[in-house]
């Protein structure tokens, strides 16, 4: 017998089973569906937060104009610094119409010609652009492009260019959060199972062991079932043949109910073919309990002593 083959058995033979795998799928499914509803929603209000940030920083130097940008570049330059301590910030630069940069947060970029390709966006937009890309390590950023006017012409371009990581290291450490749930919920969750299987397989246990005892004054033979053996002994052998331990007492249940409706219909056959005797004979046959309460009494006893049986029952 394959590994297959006792896996398939093993799952066809135990509710327990079945129900701690069908829990905990159907908690990995709800919290992976919460993970990705939260996983997309956080991105979007953590780029929203960043893109609103970066829209406002650079409609501030929109507002100012394309020529008072260009004639205090030395004022732009020194208001840089308090943007170095931001690692969020990755580059700030001011850019003029020959692709220059005229100002930048990091100074040593000062003077140098911005390609095409360098842009990361569509170069020398005329309107304000906004856009998510990678950067070529595979990083997430924002750029930020605002054209400054000038008489309506365009004199400077503003492009900022944000760094994204901490939205996925934030994402990570939520999804993470959200793993280590789902898991202490999947054990809970077994573990819940696996105490209400032991509540309600005890409450098996307990009917089994009054069945059977109500099967002993029916003249009932330990050796007419396949039940005879230890309770301990059948857990055991079912068991090794893949059965779980519900199944096993579900068994026992059945089988000992059937043995007792079996005998019970035998005590009541035997009782009818003794009640149709009695009524036939002549002679006068009384039954009694262990207390002398009269519980049957016969036409012979009517005729013999003159009471009618609905008179002497229970006397």
């Amino acid at each position: 017998m394959n590994l297959f083959t006792k896996l398939q058995r093993r799952w066809r033979g135990s509710i327990r089973l079945r129900h701690s795998i069908g829990l905990s799928l159907t908690i990995v499914t709800v919290m992976g569906i919460a993970s990705a509803v939260m996983w997309y929603e956080q991105d979007a209000t953590i780029r929203k937060a960043a893109e609103d940030r970066g829209l406002a920083f650079s409609r501030t130097f929109a507002s100012m104009g394309g020529a008072a940008i260009h004639n205090n570049l030395f004022r732009i330059q020194e208001s840089m610094g308090q943007y170095h301590q931001n690692p969020d910030i990755l580059h700030i630069d001011f850019i003029d119409r020959q692709n220059m940069i005229m100002a930048s947060k990091h100074s040593e970029r000062i003077g140098t010609y911005l390609s095409d390709r360098d842009w990361l966006v569509p170069s020398q937009s005329t309107t304000e652009l906004v856009s998510y890309i990678q950067d070529s390590m595979g990083e997430p950023i924002l750029v930020i492009v605002e054209p400054l006017f000038d008489e309506g012409e365009i004199r400077v371009w503003v492009r900022i260019i944000f760094s994204l990581a901490h939205v996925r290291d934030q994402l990570l450490q939520a999804i993470t959060r959200m793993a280590l749930i789902t898991l202490a919920l999947v054990i809970v969750g077994i573990i819940a199972v696996e105490i209400a299987q032991r509540q309600v397989a005890c409450v098996f246990k307990n009917i089994i062991d009054r069945l059977q005892e109500a099967l002993t004054p029916l003249g009932f033979s330990k050796g007419e079932n396949s039940f005879s053996a230890k309770p301990s002994e059948r857990l055991q052998e079912a068991l090794r043949q893949n059965q779980g331990e519900l199944e096993h007492l579900a068994e026992a249940v059945t089988e000992t109910t059937k043995v007792l409706k079996s005998k019970s219909e035998e005590l009541r056959e035997s009782e009818m073919r003794f009640r149709s005797v009695a009524q036939s004979a002549n002679d006068a046959i009384i039954s009694a309990d262990y207390a002398g309460t009269i519980i049957s009494w016969n036409r012979g006893a009517e005729t013999i002593f003159g009471y009618g049986e609905d008179e002497v029952l229970g006397k």
